[in-house]
């Protein structure tokens, strides 16, 4: 009995609650509307924009200049071990085979970080400066700008990753190979 009496109670109370939502339903429905926003805050937008230009183009400047950097670090290290090949000693070779593994690993590990250091300071710069922007528009500036900063991360993440892949293959190359003399002439090299 008493089971059957919670169950009306219940049954009740949902309806009456039913009617209830169904009663603010139509006033709770209100269209939304467009904010206009004004000309001081038109003009903050513009100067966000325009700072955004500036950092994003900075930004690049920067990210090049340490791709070429590090490219140019690593040619001296190659023109280095291909000097030695040409001394032809087997020790040498292997030693200054190892220097270049190790120093590109140091310099290909010091792009990334360089890189992730760079654009870390674009997103500080701009946050800093969405703070002046009307909160709505913040918010969508915001959301730009963290789209761009995750493409960035993606970029220099998929160029750590094949930098690393051809150290690895460089590092797998046999670049000494040794011949067993038979005591035949050697062909000479300027024929």
């Amino acid at each position: 009995m008493k089971n059957l009496l919670l169950i009306i109670i219940a049954t009740f109370a949902a309806v009456t609650m039913t009617a209830q939502e169904s009663l603010i339903a139509g006033i709770m429905q209100v269209d939304p509307v467009n904010i206009t926003i004004g000309e001081d805050d038109q003009k903050k937008v513009d100067e966000y924009d325009a700072k955004f230009a500036e950092e994003s183009t900075k930004l690049e400047e920067e990210l090049t200049k340490l791709g070429e950097d590090y490219a140019e670090g690593v040619t001296k290290l190659i023109q280095k071990f291909t000097d030695s090949l040409t001394k032809g000693e087997e020790q040498m070779i292997k030693n200054e085979k190892k220097r270049v593994e190790t120093m590109s690993n140091s310099l290909t590990f010091n792009l990334i970080k360089d890189k992730k250091s760079a654009i870390q300071r674009f997103k500080n710069s701009l946050v800093a400066n969405t703070r002046e922007l009307p909160r709505a528009v913040a918010k969508m500036k915001e959301k730009e700008m963290e789209d761009i900063v995750d493409e960035y991360k993606e970029k220099i993440h998929t160029e750590f990753e094949a930098n690393k892949r051809v150290i690895r293959a460089f590092k797998a190359t046999e670049h000494v190979t040794k011949t067993q003399y038979t005591g035949e002439a050697m062909p000479a090299d300027n024929q």
